[in-house]
């Protein structure tokens, strides 16, 4: 991750953890509570490893001095010049240092950190990214999908191209070959992008700013997919040039602030900076709709009533200027660079009613990108901003290079400096981290139409007192005793987080080779190392000096897998159709204990079927079901069992046994009363189903391919040659195919049905059995959509009546065929009754 604050996120306290230990010794499960520095690296770690109170809290130490070489060029990314317009830092590989990204007019590319004084030197090769040749704008990490290590989006600046998320593959070579996922639906000319978890239920979430269009945010669904594009209200016919996310009014809810241009520099309405103010998820001052989407219905405050109706408004960053506890604006601009002081008035107000903004200081500037960090280690947030050369008459000193403005404590800023000599190119971005890890800020920037470069720190310490700062590190020694595999291992962090402070976690099993990000509570996976050796390492950030984030203790233990199991009823068995079937199933888990009360249970046709360690039901349908029961643990592991079953619907009264023809001969087959149903290449007929028109109400209908078959048992008490008939119904020409049989021997004609969109009697067709019971075969279907109904029986006209005396007592149903021992070749009535029968 980049190493600053980028939005305020609220993290709550964990559970009590286990009993304080005079010393952490390794082993698993482990426990640090900071009353000793055993385990400490103390070559990688700053934070104030606090024996005295027990506690990981930020570094103190006394500011620095000289720590900016004004006459340095500084030194060069990689050795190709590029136009890029972009630039951010985060450890993308997982091995423990910052790596680069740069986004440009014709190319995306990252470069590697090589982990020397000289971490970006020309000789460092860098890997460009799959489809990244349309143009973009800005850039930012995060884990969107929680697998541990950092993802890419890109806001494209091409009307033709969406944006797009590349997903960090979790090797040495993070983005080789990743093919990037298209955000949303929109493809738009957007040039800002922001993250930040704004609707409360701890996943990263993604906001765009657009420049032909409202800007839009996405919902992070918790694994990496996002909802569709959800629009912002911002006011019409505007440009947003720069947005980002934060806490304005501290009511624990991320707000957005949003700089846009649009209008020309001298019109009466000028440029503007809005705010939209309050409750991202919208159940307070956004106006909620009452719905998943958190900005819909807010409408936009201005931020101040002091336009600065001469320069173009462009890009900004918040922070904690005065160190109040609230969240100040800053705003870089084609002119003076403004600071609007948050009025501290708290949740249900706005933050800047009555604010009148102010200059940075007397240099009017072309600025194209603004960062607040320490970078002098005073305790306060200083103002760092990328320029472009001198244009639309600024002042001759505007030559364009980059300044630095060091704050006084109270939101005000000294006159700036020049960070360097160096004017090779315009500045569009700026990065600021701990490039060389030595401990202090370094800064990173990119050119248009040059080689981007870095400014390594090269500060001591002063002698004045001890401040807080704002950014530390801390990372442990090997905490196992290397006795058991470290595939799954789990962080649970007791730790105080005010609000716009944020603590990442890390954790490693092969002794820091490589790291994964790891959230409290939740359990983290590795693939199987050559000799375990489990550590971990915590970054502490602020956006302010009067709020601190600390670690009062953390535990590290083995998530081992669950066990879940089906115990009844067995796999493989059959059931009939609206018989009750009896589930149970038992799951546990070493840290959780006993879950099977949470068991999930799923049917692969019918869905959502109960839920718990048992239960019953009569409502499966008829075929075979793959039935799973599933759970998940307090950590977010899921494990699962599955087993087969079959349900059956019983071919007549009785509920068992073949089909008899009655004393005159015939025999009534409705084609729900089935004897199998036989799934052939994953089609299987559906029902029974209950269209318009059909006999009785009921029907089967086929699938929408293949040739599944339902299966009936008759014993004929008579041998010799039945007529047959069958009622259909058919949509079109395409959907019209019947075929039919017995013992396994198809007929020679094919049943089509017509005229369409009707129940229609198709036949006769000649069948010729011998006495006993033999397997009729009804109806093989072609196409979906397919209504049947089924009679046999000896007669001479088919004809259909009230229902009789049946050998089976079966549900009154239509969908009906109809076999007939020496009857006339013509066709049965219309069926007013639901049971079709064929009189001699």
């Amino acid at each position: 991750m980049t190493s600053r604050v980028r939005a305020a996120l609220v993290f709550a306290v964990a559970s009590t953890l286990s009993p304080v230990l005079l010393a952490a010794t390794p082993g698993l499960p482990f426990t640090e509570e900071f009353n000793d520095t055993q385990l400490r690296d103390t070559a990688r770690t700053t934070a104030d490893w606090n024996t005295s109170l027990g506690v990981l809290a930020m570094q103190r130490r006394r500011p620095l001095q000289n720590f900016i070489d004004s006459g340095s060029a500084g030194l060069p990314v990689g050795n190709k010049s590029v136009s890029a317009l972009s630039i951010t830092l985060g450890d993308l590989d997982g091995d423990g240092d910052l790596d680069l990204v740069l986004v440009g007019g014709s190319d995306t590319r990252y470069f590697l950190n090589n982990g020397s004084s000289t971490p970006f030197a020309s000789s460092t090769p860098y890997v460009s990214f799959t489809n990244g040749s349309s143009k973009g704008g800005q850039v930012a990490l995060e884990d969107f999908d929680l697998d541990g290590d950092l993802d890419v989006v890109v806001a494209k600046l091409v009307g033709s191209v969406k944006n797009q998320i590349y997903f960090n593959n979790g090797t040495a070579t993070p983005f080789l070959n990743v093919v990037p996922v298209e955000l949303g639906s929109l493809a738009a000319v957007s040039g800002s992008v922001a993250t930040g978890d704004i609707d409360g239920d701890g996943d990263p979430d993604i906001v765009i700013g657009n420049e032909n269009t409202n800007d839009r945010y996405y919902l992070n669904n918790g694994d990496g997919t996002f909802s569709s594009d959800l629009s912002i209200p911002l006011p019409p016919a505007k440009k947003t040039k720069s947005l980002r996310l934060g806490d304005m009014n501290r009511d624990g809810r991320l707000d957005l602030v949003v700089a846009t241009t649009l209008d020309p520099v001298d019109s009466p309405d000028g440029p503007r900076l809005d705010i939209a103010v309050g409750d991202v998820q919208g159940t307070y001052l956004y106006l909620n709709n009452g719905s998943s989407s958190p900005f819909a219905g807010v409408v936009p405050t201005r931020i101040s009533d002091d336009e600065n109706k001469l320069w173009d408004s462009g890009l900004l960053e918040l922070g904690d200027l005065n160190g109040d506890g609230f969240l100040d604006v800053l705003v870089g601009n084609l002119g003076y660079d403004r600071v609007y002081l948050n009025n501290g008035t708290g949740p249900g107000s706005d933050p800047f009613a009555g604010v009148t903004g102010f200059n940075v200081s007397s240099d009017q500037r072309n600025t194209y990108s603004v960062t607040l960090v320490d970078i002098d280690g005073d305790g306060d947030l200083d103002y760092l901003a990328g320029n472009k050369p001198r244009t639309h008459g600024l002042p001759a000193d505007n030559v364009g290079t980059d300044r630095l403005y060091l704050n006084n404590g109270n939101g005000f800023f000294q006159p700036g400096v020049d960070i360097s000599s160096d004017v090779d190119g315009p500045t569009t971005s700026l990065a600021v981290g701990d490039l060389d890890n030595d401990g202090d800020i370094d800064i990173a920037v990119s050119r248009d139409l040059s080689i981007g470069r870095y400014f390594l720190n090269t500060g001591a310490q002063g002698s004045g007192g001890e401040v807080n700062q704002l950014q530390s590190h801390a990372r442990s020694l090997r905490v196992d005793n290397g006795s058991v595999a470290l595939n799954s291992v789990k962080l649970t962090a007791n730790q105080t987080i005010p609000f716009h402070t944020r603590i990442r976690y890390w954790l490693s099993n092969d002794g820091g080779t490589h790291w994964k990000i790891a959230y409290p509570g939740r359990s983290t996976s590795f693939s199987s190392p050559a000799a375990p050796d489990l550590r971990w390492r915590a970054e502490l950030m602020s956006e302010s000096p009067t709020s601190l984030p600390r670690i009062n203790s953390l535990s590290l233990g083995l998530d081992l897998p669950m066990s879940v199991a089906i115990s009844a009823p067995a796999t493989g068995s059959s059931f009939s159709l609206g018989a009750t079937v009896s589930f149970a199933g038992t799951a546990t888990d070493t840290e959780d204990g006993n879950l099977s009360g949470s068991l999930s249970w799923s049917s692969s046709r019918d869905g959502s079927i109960g839920s718990g360690a048992g239960f019953s039901t009569t409502g499966l349908s008829a075929g075979t079901h793959t039935i799973t029961a599933s759970v998940t643990d307090s950590g977010g592991a899921t494990a699962s069992d599955s087993i087969v079953v079959t349900v059956v619907a019983s071919g007549g009264g009785g509920g068992s046994g073949a089909f008899q023809q009655e004393a005159n001969g015939t025999v009534s087959i409705e084609a729900e009363h089935y004897d199998a149903n036989v799934e052939i290449g994953s089609a299987q007929w559906n029902g029974p189903v209950f269209p318009s028109g059909a006999s009785g109400g009921q029907a089967m209908e086929a699938p929408a391919d293949g040739q599944p078959r339902l299966e009936y048992r008759v014993d004929f008490s008579q041998g010799g040659t039945y007529y047959v008939w069958v009622r259909s119904y058919a949509l079109n020409a395409s959907t019209n195919s019947v075929y039919l049989g017995n013992d396994g021997s198809w007929f020679n004609n094919v049943v089509n049905v017509s005229p369409y969109n009707s129940w229609q009697w198709e036949g006769p067709f000649t069948l010729t059995v011998s006495a006993g019971e033999h397997t009729w075969v009804s109806p093989v279907a072609s196409r979906r959509r397919r209504s049947t109904s089924c009679t046999s029986g000896p007669a001479r006209t088919p004809r259909l009546r009230a229902p009789g005396r049946r050998s089976r007592r079966v549900p009154v149903a239509a969908g009906v065929a109809a076999m007939c021992r020496q009857c006339l070749p013509s066709p049965p009535r219309q069926p007013d009754p639901v049971i079709a029968r064929v009189r001699p």
